[in-house]
């Protein structure tokens, strides 16, 4: 029996407007007048999750999706996730997100308690920041203990080396230890236009070229002197000599006189004319037989003396020295004297002594009192008394008027320069 379409208040095939495009594959349709089923040509879709990439995922249009698709989504897909200017799925980049790839941070060029990133990573700083303490100790241990040290000065500068380790945070303030104006060469500027110190060491020196030692040199207000001031040797010729107001005056020769001589002092020679000269000395100012500074005295003098000569028992005989007869050498007393004044005793208490002058090279006869008393008169006896050249003094005694032994005293009573005179006027 045929089909007969549209019965019972059903949507009438004639009117149908599907097509093959309209319908899922391959399920069948019947549209239009025909009766032939027609097979649908939209396919099914084969995606059936989508994983974001960088590549897009396209669903062909016209397919049919016949169960869930399935795109996945990523709980890191997050603005901090994502680099500054940079958006994925509209998710707009973090501005603190940049690329590190090309960092070269490392921990030894950043600061203690901070934190970079570089090559993808976190980098944690491990640079100490520096006080002043960390570079130079203070007190008494600073000089030996200060790490600062001093380098070989070149033509322009002299500089100052520390190994640095670690940050200096503002201004930081360096001992150096002995920077001390003191220490430093008088009118030198050490430091920079912010501050520097002058050197006053030397600025109070007063030395000029004649005050320092010929072949040394000396630091005077900043500057090397050469000195001039010779040397003098150990023993000084006097230029002059001279005696003022009872003072006696050497010139020397000009410089330095540090040598020492034998005598453990430098000295100054006078020869003993120039001394002479000086202090007026001359020979008539000095007594015969004095000797002051090369001048020997010619000055006549005298003295009052009290020496006994000879004091004993003499036997007189005979009227001439012959050499039966006794001959007395009584040394030299008072041998430099021209002339010696001898007191000569006869054997008695009442008649005074005899008293003769006599001069180197004289001799005389002296008569000798004695007590003896024949035909009314006191009997004499002679006493030869001579003195060579040299001063000594020969007693010779002879009888006279009555010969015998007679006990004779010569005493020396006075000396004097000058030659007796044998003839008085």
């Amino acid at each position: 029996m045929p089909f007969k379409q549209n019965v019972g208040g059903g949507v009438s095939a004639a009117k149908d407007t599907a097509t093959e495009a309209d319908v899922r594959y391959p399920k069948t349709f019947h549209s239009g007048k025909g009766t032939k089923a027609k097979v649908g040509s939209i396919l099914d879709c084969l995606i059936k999750k989508v994983t974001p990439g960088t590549s897009k995922v396209v669903i062909p249009k016209d397919s049919y999706i016949a169960e869930d698709i399935e795109i996945d989504g990523d709980p890191a897909l997050v603005s901090a996730n994502i680099k500054a200017d940079t958006s994925i799925f509209g998710v707009q980049g973090d501005p603190n997100v940049v690329d590190t790839s090309d960092g070269n941070l490392s921990a030894g060029r950043m600061l203690a308690g901070t934190k970079g990133y570089s090559k993808g990573g976190p980098v944690n700083g491990e640079i100490q920041t520096l006080g002043d303490t960390s570079f130079s100790p203070s007190g008494s241990s600073a000089y030996n203990d200060c790490k600062i040290s001093g380098a070989t000065e070149n033509s322009y500068v002299g500089a100052f080396d520390y190994s640095i380790t670690g940050y200096i945070a503002g201004k930081i303030r360096i001992h150096i230890a002995n920077l001390l104006s003191k220490n430093i060469r008088h009118g030198i500027k050490v430091g920079g236009i912010g501050g520097y110190i002058t050197g006053s060491f030397t600025g109070d020196a007063t030395a000029a070229a004649e005050h320092i030692l010929a072949g040394k040199k000396a630091g005077v207000k900043g500057n090397m002197v050469n000195g001039t001031m010779t040397n003098v040797a150990a023993i000084d010729p006097a230029k002059s000599v001279t005696l003022s107001s009872g003072v006696l005056y050497a010139r020397m020769t000009r410089g330095a006189h540090i040598t020492n001589a034998t005598s453990g002092y430098p000295e100054v020679s006078v020869p003993q004319k120039t001394l002479a000269n000086a202090i007026g000395l001359t020979a008539a100012k000095l007594s015969k037989g004095q000797s002051v500074a090369g001048i020997n005295g010619t000055a006549n003098r005298s003295q009052i003396v009290n020496y006994i000569a000879y004091n004993s028992n003499i036997y007189y005989t005979g009227y001439s020295s012959t050499s039966g007869n006794r001959r007395i050498d009584i040394g030299a007393p008072y041998a430099e004297w021209d002339t010696i004044v001898l007191e000569v005793y006869p054997d008695t208490e009442y008649c005074g002594p005899v008293v003769i002058a006599l001069s180197k090279g004289e001799s005389m006869r002296v008569p000798i009192t004695t007590i003896k008393y024949n035909d009314a008169q006191y009997r004499n006896a002679w006493l030869s008394i001579a003195r060579d050249s040299s001063g000594k003094i020969t007693l010779q005694p002879f009888r006279g008027n009555e010969s015998g032994t007679y006990k004779t005293v010569v005493r020396v009573a006075a000396v004097y320069d000058g030659i007796t005179d044998k003839h008085p006027e």
